[in-house]
């Protein structure tokens, strides 16, 4: 059974008052009734996120531990693309240890 035709019974039925006002071309018209609210309102982003000082050198030191041991080589290194840039830098953390 087609929502208006639920929505139309029911109105006759606890309101028939109201449905007298109704023209009776309104329930002959084609009803858009499934339609939905699309997106909604944007919220401030929650305090839950937040980095304390404390957090932040804390993280800070375990980056640093981790990737602080990465045996790439220090100084200035040129390459003709960014994929060069990239296979040399595998090369160099994926070598074995010395």
């Amino acid at each position: 059974m087609a929502r208006v035709t639920l929505f139309k019974d029911r109105l006759l039925r606890e309101h028939p008052e109201l449905f007298t006002l109704i023209p009776t071309k309104v329930w002959q018209r084609h009803w858009n009734v499934d339609s939905r609210a699309a997106g909604g309102r944007r919220l401030a982003p929650s305090a839950g996120l937040t980095v304390t000082a404390a957090q932040s050198a804390a993280n800070a030191i375990a980056w640093k531990q981790k990737v602080g041991a990465l045996r790439v080589p220090k100084g200035v290194y040129r390459f003709r693309s960014h994929e060069e840039a990239d296979e040399w830098l595998w090369q160099m953390l994926t070598r074995p240890p010395r």
